[in-house]
């Protein structure tokens, strides 16, 4: 006699066959029945040896194709719902953010460091957040719409407000004007930098052309006006370099003869890339910064360290520039493990990389302290 809880065990079994099957007359109730018999219907599966059903609360509903459409769509409905509501919450939080107001109240508390905040239009508060960690660098990516110049990492990003005068020039500019507040006119004294501890330490503003140079140039060398009629721009006059405030550089597709069509005067610097130097004037009454890759350069980082080979090419590269009095940048540093990425500034720093291009400026700013990296002091400035 077959027993009853292994007849049920064959009956669900043969349930499931019969529901995923193409032909359900091929399918047996049981596992010694002959193919002719008919598969259960769900009542006959769970009704109990004497006869009667379950409660209705108790008879499970058959599970059909329908039903299993309905149930990935409710969860696909889900998916989106949870999706648009947290970007909601970012879309909320960003304008938060972007409301913050800018501040730079500790300045007499910062000293400068070689470091460059890489896309600083990303970060909560452009500008301010590399100057409380004493970056010393900051860049703009701009893109040119009409006569405006907007400032994102790509078109899809760019916003109404977030223009490169709006970002950049007019924080500078208010800036500026308090550190300069108290000068006395009455004597020709050079204006002040950016940073108490060191009011000589220029500020490299990078701008990266993301639009075409010939068109895009000159509306940046226009809203540079407001630091240029105050006095504030590293310029070149007659070919001797006067410092200011802040040292503008072009890079991207800024068009080097633009830079150097006017041979007497220029308060605008480019970027020099540093593979490609044999061959051109570069130097500094041109040129400020040289940049380059480092993947392309350098190459990949393996187990942690550079190859010796990697580490001769890294110094050559160096010595090169700094013959031609250019400051080496590299981007496209490594960023994790952070470990290793500390290691990396640790040896570019050793081996004369003018700054450190970041984009976690309190990594940066611990491991400047930590590993008591060179700081400009009021004896020790960039440009000197």
């Amino acid at each position: 006699m077959p027993n009853p809880g292994d007849t049920g065990i064959d009956a669900v079994r043969d349930r499931f066959r019969f529901f995923w099957s193409r032909d359900s007359s091929t399918i047996a109730r049981y596992r010694d029945s002959s193919e002719d018999e008919a598969p259960p219907t769900p009542a006959e599966s769970y009704t109990s040896e004497d006869g009667l059903l379950p409660p209705a609360h108790m008879m499970p509903k058959q599970w059909t194709r329908k039903r299993s459409f309905i149930m990935c769509g409710a969860v696909w409905l889900a998916m989106l719902l949870i999706f648009i509501l947290l970007n909601l919450v970012l879309l909320l939080a960003r304008e938060v953010w972007d409301h913050t107001s800018g501040d730079f109240g500790e300045a007499s508390l910062v000293v400068p460091i070689p470091c460059h905040s890489h896309n600083d239009y990303w970060r909560k508060r452009p500008i301010y957040d590399a100057l409380e960690a004493g970056c010393i660098g900051i860049e703009a990516d701009v893109w040119l719409y009409g006569t405006e110049l907007f400032v994102g990492h790509n078109k899809w990003s760019l916003r109404e407000k977030n223009t490169f005068t709006n970002l950049y020039i007019d924080p500078l500019v208010r800036i500026l004007e308090q550190r300069n507040a108290n000068l006395n006119n009455s004597f020709k004294r050079a204006p002040e930098g950016i940073y108490e501890a060191n009011p000589v330490q220029t500020m490299i503003l990078l701008v990266d052309l993301k639009t075409g140079g010939p068109e895009t140039w000159p509306q940046v060398v226009r809203q540079l006006e407001p630091l240029r009629e105050r006095g504030w721009l590293t310029k070149v006059v007659n070919d001797k370099i006067h410092y200011g405030p802040i040292t503008v550089v072009g890079t991207g597709n800024t068009p080097f003869e633009l830079i150097t069509e006017n041979s007497t005067y220029r308060d605008a610097f480019f970027d020099a890339p540093l593979l490609k130097l044999d061959g051109h004037d570069f130097n500094p009454t041109n040129s400020y910064y040289t940049s380059v890759s480092f993947k392309k350069a350098i190459g990949t980082v393996w187990f942690g360290d550079l190859t010796e080979a990697q580490m001769t090419n890294l110094r050559n590269q160096v010595k090169e520039a700094h013959l031609r009095g250019l400051k080496v940048r590299y981007w496209d540093l490594p960023a994790w493990p952070v470990s290793i990425r500390n290691h990396i500034w640790d040896v570019l720093i050793r081996e004369g990389v003018d700054i450190l291009n970041v984009d976690d400026l309190k990594g940066a700013k611990k491991e400047w302290d930590l590993r008591g990296w060179p700081k400009f002091t009021a004896n020790s400035t960039m440009p000197a």
